[in-house]
């Protein structure tokens, strides 16, 4: 009997040992599964912010992101919302402190990385044509610069015409002194010079006459135009230039970068060799672009209108959003302008490049220098280089033409596919016809953009900023994000933990 009550007692010990294990354990599973289910419940609740996308930005532009001031009732808004879900996921037996949001990943942030990132997961699912790399199959062989060789014989030339100018500059300088000196006798021989002189010119404007020479300078065509003329030569008949504007003050690429507005600034007068070569230098560069952001050329060529097409999306402010984000004025007219501008400045290398090496054309483009040379002393060269460049000018201008009116043009010119007469500059524009399977307006738009992507990404941004503010006249695309953390501290049955969660899209 001894012995049994030992045993007993031995057991009961045991017994207890076992239970107060298990209780320990059990304590522990529950505080385990405390924390574990305030981790769950803090996802849940990320969840329900990112739910809360706008709606307007995701249908039009396939872009996921939320408002961190709740349209407009501020941060605190967002926190209130996140301590009450979460306190009623966790249920009573969980007592939760105030919810903290200590970071959001903005999709303007860092150059537009998260912008940039779903754009290319948006075209990769989506049956997303790749327009860059159609584009450059159109293109072949063609580069987006003048050669060295023709870039040199320009520079060459300028240095000439510089020269030539200096010369004429210091001779008048020359003659003035002496005039000052000896007033009379200068008159008189200036007289009897002037006279020797002008029968000299006549008697070359005589032969050049006779050898079928064009005393027309072509260049005061151009000199004539100006940013509203150039459309009046482009633009269809019955296109109505819309007048849509938007408030740039309030355009996210403003207030991050300040003005990203493109300076290009044409020369039509053609009367310097250095500024001609400046201007074809200008939109240089595109190529390269290409083939680094095609994901964002093909979105842009989806989801936002432009001239040739403003049906894309029926709600937008603007009428001319792809020009817009070439170029960046506040207005559709002003975005149409320069878009004209800049692609006959694109054109502009390629058609001088032909030109040069078509010997019937130059062979009209010299007798007209040679006849400007007689006059003004400058090398006939200088105005070869000057007159062609004018004519090649002009021809961009007809090329323009033809895409404004929905057609396509030959990227590389050859004799068929040229368009314009060097005797008749202004009518011959309007004799361009549309070929097969050439470039069209909006491979242009895509050279263009592709100069410089970083800014297009927020120029699409400000797009997405005032075309979803006509919804929401309180959201503001600066408070656009798609990643958050948040911090809470959660106690359950007197123990405490800190949970930290991030998540977005």
């Amino acid at each position: 009997m001894k012995n049994s009550g030992q045993i007993t007692v031995f057991l009961c010990l045991i017994m207890s040992g076992m239970l107060l294990i298990a209780t320990t354990v059990i304590g522990i599973i529950n505080r385990m599964s405390a924390k574990e289910k305030a981790v769950i419940a803090a996802k849940g609740v990320i969840s329900d912010v990112k739910a809360e996308y706008n709606t307007y930005i995701f249908e039009h532009y396939h872009v996921l992101l939320f408002d961190k001031t709740s349209g407009g009732l501020g941060e605190a808004d967002i926190e209130h919302k996140l301590e009450e879900n979460i306190s009623e996921k966790l249920g009573i037996n969980f007592n939760v402190g105030q919810a903290v949001v200590s970071d959001y990943t903005y999709i303007w942030q860092d150059e537009c990385v998260e912008l940039k990132k779903q754009i290319k997961d948006y075209t990769k699912y989506a049956i997303v044509k790749n327009e860059a790399e159609k584009l450059m199959e159109k293109i072949g062989v063609g580069g987006d610069t003048l050669s060295d060789e023709l870039a040199s014989e320009v520079e060459n030339q300028d240095k000439e015409q510089r020269k030539a100018e200096e010369d004429i500059k210091d001779k008048k300088q020359t003659e003035a002194g002496s005039e000052k000196n000896n007033n009379q006798k200068e008159i008189s021989n200036k007289d009897n010079d002037g006279q020797k002189e002008e029968a000299s010119s006549e008697q070359d404007e005589r032969a050049a006459y006779k050898s079928g020479g064009n005393t027309d300078d072509p260049r005061n065509f151009t000199k004539s135009l100006n940013a509203s003329g150039l459309l009046m030569l482009v633009l269809p008949e019955d296109f109505e230039i819309s007048t849509a504007e938007i408030n740039q003050n309030e355009c996210i690429s403003i207030k991050l970068k300040g003005a990203l507005w493109n300076v290009v600034n044409t020369n039509m007068r053609f009367d310097s060799c250095s500024d001609m070569l400046k201007d074809m230098k200008t939109e240089e560069g595109w190529k390269n672009g290409l083939l680094t952001s095609a994901c964002g050329l093909s979105y842009s060529l989806e989801v936002f209108n432009r001239a040739t097409n403003t049906d894309i999306n029926d709600s937008s402010v603007l009428n001319y959003e792809l020009e817009y984000l070439v170029n960046g004025k506040n207005t559709d007219e002003k975005n149409l302008k320069k878009i004209v501008e800049r692609i006959i400045l694109l054109r502009f290398p390629q058609n001088y490049m032909y030109l040069m090496s078509d010997a019937a054309r130059m062979k009209k483009v010299m007798k007209i220098a040679r006849t400007l040379a007689i006059k003004t002393k400058i090398p006939a060269t200088v105005y070869k280089v000057l007159i062609a460049g004018c004519w090649s000018y002009v021809e961009g201008i007809a090329d323009v033409r033809i895409l404004m009116h929905g057609g396509e043009i030959p990227f590389v010119k050859s004799n068929e596919s040229w368009i314009t007469d060097l005797n008749n500059l202004g009518e011959s524009i309007f004799e361009g016809q549309s070929c097969e399977e050439g470039t069209c307006y909006e491979d242009y738009i895509m050279m263009l953009l592709a100069i410089n992507m970083d800014r297009t990404y927020l120029r699409m941004l400000d797009l997405m900023d005032v075309n979803a503010s006509i919804e929401d006249e309180r959201f503001d695309i600066v408070n656009g994000a798609t990643d958050l953390m948040i911090d809470f501290r959660v106690t359950y049955q007197d123990k405490q933990y800190d949970i930290r969660q991030q998540g977005g899209y």
